[in-house]
């Protein structure tokens, strides 16, 4: 890879020669990625591989192709990532029952973190971006879980409505993304200077955006993708000028390195390495004097859902064709563009109810479903979109090893394959690693 002048000058005013060195010399690599497991979706780990040193809850596989195409990661069972992006989470220090925002959540791989943290608590992952949105929803469709709700709007529509309500707010910021040149070559063949001001100028607002959505002494973590100060450093300077009763707290965070600007251990970046990407990572003690506010839900009114053979118990609610359903909560009170709200179940056609995949994937709705058990083999055909030669009657989810992957359709005579074309896998068969 051919670095700018200008980024390579950049490097050099921050970094010092060493450590661009290094930098520069790890971008003739491959990108890391690892895999992070669902805690509510239980497997055994099928992939050889090791740890990782930034987060020893992500696992590195020695074969990656393996884990995209795997049956596990159709079903939900783990999330693709990049260690270093996990580390904000980190930096929350969750507990099991708090109320969180996660504010630029798209594609949501932070959001399936926060919520393996959180079985208690609730989350609000929000992204302005409507075609990343609808990526965020359909990996959370994947996580199976029903304690998060999904809205679309900008940061002063979230403060309206949300002033002094969550317990921890991650604000993953739009940024100029110079830790990805590494896995985007065309973030590095279209770098300019002056995006990182630009970009700034929004993290700034953000962040302030962010102070007001969050409670009194609760935490805000702010963390970009980028290197450069002007995004990172001078952001959070300029947050704790205007705020000066809110403090950084310490992150010892092993494998990382200090901040700029007197900063030090205060925040923590990592830089391109055989560990992972670039990041940057601050934490926030929010202090403020302003009583909390609560997320309001409706009441649960539980009732019997009959779609074609299947019949579904919980609380549902109809939007324009659409059908959704939760089975231990009511639905958020908001006046937000809400994207996803339970699960989406079904859209009325007129003539039948087209069964959403996102329902193969939910956990709550599983044990009304009725399930097939499938090889790996059979496994690998159906993500492929082939028919499997079941003699089955209705909808049934497709399992394997205990996950469903989803829905196939039969007539008693013949099962026709539901998986959504567009996240199939390109080929029947794969040089696969398996359980059984």
């Amino acid at each position: 890879m051919q670095e700018k002048r200008s980024y390579k000058d950049m490097l050099l005013n921050l970094a010092g020669a060493e450590l661009t060195h290094k930098i520069l010399e790890a971008y003739q690599f491959e990108p890391i990625r690892g895999i992070r497991f669902n805690s509510q979706k239980y497997v055994e780990n099928p992939f050889p591989g090791v740890k990782s040193r930034l987060n020893d809850e992500v696992w590195i596989a020695d074969a990656y192709a393996a884990t995209v195409t795997h049956p596990f990661h159709h079903a939900g069972c783990y999330y693709i990532q990049d260690p270093s992006a996990t580390t904000p989470v980190l930096a929350l220090d969750l507990n099991e029952s708090d109320i969180v925002l996660d504010m630029c959540a798209a594609p949501g791989g932070k959001s399936t973190y926060i919520l393996d943290k959180i079985p208690h608590g609730f989350l609000i992952s929000n992204d302005i971006d409507k075609k990343r949105n609808l990526k965020l929803c359909e990996n959370l469709d994947r996580w199976g879980v029903e304690n998060v709700v999904v809205v679309c709007n900008e940061s002063k529509d979230l403060v309206e409505e949300f002033e002094s309500v969550f317990d921890k707010v991650l604000l993953d910021a739009p940024c100029s993304g110079e830790g990805l040149f590494r896995k985007d070559k065309d973030f590095m063949e279209h770098y300019d200077s002056s995006t990182a001001f630009k970009m700034a100028a929004i993290q700034k607002e953000l962040l302030i955006d962010a102070y007001h959505c969050v409670k009194d002494n609760g935490v805000i973590v702010y963390s970009t993708c980028t290197l450069n100060d002007v995004e990172n450093e001078l952001v959070i300077l300029d947050f704790l000028s205007k705020y000066p009763s809110c403090e950084l707290e310490t992150l010892n965070f092993e494998n990382s390195y200090p901040g700029y600007h007197g900063l030090g251990t205060k925040v923590t970046r990592y830089f391109p390495n055989e560990d992972g990407e670039g990041h940057f990572v601050a934490r926030i003690r929010v202090h403020k004097a302003s009583s909390h506010n609560e997320l309001q839900f409706s009441k649960i009114k539980y009732k019997k859902f009959q779609l074609e053979s299947l019949k579904l118990h919980g609380n549902f609610r109809t939007i324009g064709s659409k059908q959704y359903g939760t089975r231990n909560r009511g639905f958020l009170k908001t006046s937000l563009n809400v994207m996803k709200d339970g699960t989406l179940i079904s859209d009325d056609k007129g003539r039948y109810y087209d069964v959403n995949h996102a329902l193969s994937q939910s956990i709550v709705f599983a044990e009304d479903i009725p399930s097939y058990e499938c090889s790996l083999e059979e496994a690998y055909r159906y993500l492929n979109g082939q028919q499997l030669n079941l003699k089955l009657k209705g909808f049934y989810c497709i399992k394997y090893l205990g996950n469903s992957l989803g829905f196939i359709k039969g007539d008693g005579k013949r099962a026709n394959n539901r998986y959504p074309k567009h996240l199939r896998n390109r080929f029947e068969t794969y040089e696969t690693v398996s359980l059984v």
